[in-house]
């Protein structure tokens, strides 16, 4: 337990990411939270999101830009 406290892991959260997480979720009807949470946080990084699953690909893709589907 002590090692992984020790790790210089960044927590990111905060109210306006939680909110457009749930934002995304209803919106989008994800069926997982943290496809949400995934999404909101490259929003707020302005990031790319590159992602396997092709379900969530095809379901936000006409949505962001900045998603890509890897095969």
């Amino acid at each position: 337990m002590e090692y992984i406290l020790n790790l210089e892991i960044i927590l990111r959260g905060n109210a306006s990411l939680h909110r457009r997480a749930l934002n995304l979720a209803q919106n989008l009807t994800l069926p997982a939270a943290y496809d949400a949470y995934y999404l909101a946080l490259t929003e707020q990084l302005s990031a790319n999101f590159y992602t396997a699953d092709s379900r969530l690909f095809s379901t936000v893709k006409t949505y962001f830009s900045w998603i890509h589907l890897v095969s």
